[in-house]
């Protein structure tokens, strides 16, 4: 919050949004609004992280938007640099590059607002699946309203950012990515990503399969690449399963994981753009798959 309020971009609205904490969360976030009037406060009862952004976005009344996670902080300039960007390109989505931790490297202003480059809805899409320049996570970017007020997270799930962002990128008709390193990202032991592997993190096939469904019908350039992308994140997830869940679980995994590849079977014609490498294990994974994440595991590839 010190963070945020520090911002050179001064006219800001902040939502707090208090999900239920049973600390004393809920208490500094009432001293930061007494002593700062951009700050307000929701309290509600405990919905989890989806469920918190989307009362943010129902409370919002700026023209943009931006997400900060309770756990990390952002430079001074963030907003003020992506703004100017935003002005200036006239683009829907400006996001920046992330640093691991609170401390920020020191950055020229040059450095801070040179674009690193500028995408159409498929470009950016693509990049998200080949994790470069543009990732999918929500709070390094900020947003023109009319992209995401009425797309909202689907409460309930894990890797809430995964069914998210491709739909919003899709409205844009382009995206910024800057050079500056903006966003301070840090992961505690007893975060959401750190928590013991469940079946909970299978949220993430249902959103890459949706992905993949849209893919098919507005962006057929991407469907090959979406169904590697698919394949390799049922292997990365039975991978997990073999390794931390029970057998009881492991039975509910696998029969989620096999409807999957049920569907989307391997077709070689699919994986010619891949590196040799990952063309050998997805090949091997339509011969066998279970063989494929035991070798694997065996030889400690991924997951």
């Amino acid at each position: 919050l010190q963070s945020v309020s520090e911002q050179t971009y001064r006219n800001l609205d902040v939502i707090l949004v208090d999900d239920g904490s049973t600390d004393l969360s809920g208490k500094i976030c009432e001293r930061w609004s007494e002593k700062d009037s951009r700050f307000r406060v929701i309290h509600k009862k405990n919905g989890g992280l989806s469920d918190a952004r989307n009362a943010g976005l129902n409370a919002a009344r700026g023209e943009l938007i931006a997400f900060v996670d309770s756990d990390d902080v952002i430079h001074r300039d963030m907003f003020r640099i992506l703004y100017d960007v935003m002005d200036k390109e006239q683009c829907g989505i400006c996001c920046c590059n992330v640093e691991r931790g609170t401390i920020f490297r020191n950055q020229t202003e040059n450095e801070k607002r040179a674009i690193k480059g500028i995408y159409t809805s498929e470009h950016a899409i693509r990049a998200i699946i080949e994790e470069t320049d543009v990732f999918v996570t929500v709070w390094n970017k900020l947003y023109k309203r009319n992209i995401v007020e009425d797309i909202f997270f689907p409460k309930g799930k894990c890797n809430e950012d995964e069914f998210w962002s491709w739909r919003v990128i899709d409205r844009a008709a382009s995206i910024v990515s800057v050079k500056g390193t903006l966003y301070g990202y840090r992961q505690r032991e007893n975060s959401i990503m750190n928590s013991r592997y469940s079946l909970k993190r299978l949220d993430l096939l249902d959103a890459r399969a949706e992905r993949l469904r849209f893919f098919e019908e507005k962006y057929p350039n991407l469907v090959r690449l979406g169904r590697c992308d698919l394949r390799f994140e049922c292997i990365r997830a039975w991978q997990f399963s073999l390794l931390y869940l029970s057998k009881d679980e492991q039975k509910q995994s696998r029969n989620k994981i096999q409807s999957i590849i049920k569907e989307d079977p391997v077709r070689p014609e699919d994986c010619r753009e891949l590196p040799p490498g990952r063309r050998f294990w997805y090949l091997l994974s339509g011969i066998t798959f279970n063989g494929t994440c035991s070798i694997r595991n065996r030889f400690h590839f991924g997951p």
